[in-house]
């Protein structure tokens, strides 16, 4: 185990952490002092007051040890912009025993996300390297079928195979080695940023389609209420 001291941003109060290695990043904690909800950031050491929840993305995402680094920065910088990401065997709340529970908690986490961010690294070998099956076509594979939008940030020399580069809104290329670099942390920020943008705009478009498609509802739930009570009259 890790332990990380730190100051509540809220009330400054000392607070000090154990957290396992294998947890990923970020760790939702509570201010001994103000039980004020916080954020610990693993990767870049710094603690913030846990932000309203804007938008909900699931990641299909490598969990083996070798990945941490790049799946948390991911996470952080998700996180960090009121993006919740959620991850199969990642999050605490949603471990599968067996590919079973797995496939079934991947569906239900992709109905409740508004958007995919599949996170695709090197897994095999075979004339090139490829990601898991999981991240390239069970995860995404699903989302796409319930018409949930798709993006992919592939790590450089990972060749992707199938219907995924298709059915995705964008494909985005990093390198895992200059992921703290000005240049690259800007760059990657700014497609994040570009893509809570678009999905913001898309989630505003559907509250408008529904709020203008409750009157119909109500009219027609009144037309089948009428139907029903004549039918009933005419049979007395």
């Amino acid at each position: 185990m890790e332990t990380y001291q730190f100051s509540c941003p809220n009330c400054g109060a000392s607070c000090e952490y154990s957290i396992w290695e294998d947890v990923f990043s970020p760790v939702e904690v509570t201010c001994y002092a103000c039980h004020s909800s916080l954020l610990l950031y693993l990767l870049r050491g710094i603690v913030k007051p846990r932000g309203e929840v804007k938008l909900r993305a699931f990641v299909p995402c490598s969990i083996w040890g070798e990945d941490k680094g790049v799946i948390d920065d991911f996470r952080e910088r998700l996180f960090s912009m009121g993006i919740t990401p959620r991850t199969v065997g990642v999050d605490s709340d949603i471990k599968a025993r067996n590919n079973e529970e797995a496939l079934a908690l991947a569906k239900q986490e992709i109905s409740k996300a508004h958007f995919i961010v599949a996170i695709e690294v090197p897994r095999y070998y075979i004339d090139g390297f490829l990601p898991s099956i999981w991240t390239i076509g069970i995860e995404p594979g699903m989302a796409s079928m319930v018409d949930k939008p798709i993006y992919v940030f592939k790590e450089v020399n990972v060749k992707l195979e199938g219907p995924l580069p298709d059915v995705a809104e964008e494909i985005i290329e990093f390198d895992r080695n200059l992921l703290s670099w000005e240049a690259e942390d800007r760059r990657i920020n700014q497609w994040l940023q570009e893509i809570e943008r678009r999905e913001k705009e898309r989630k505003s478009s559907v509250k408008g389609v529904l709020k203008s498609l409750k009157p119909l509802a109500l009219i027609g739930a009144g037309i089948g209420i009428g139907i029903l009570i004549g039918k009933a009259s005419n049979k007395k």
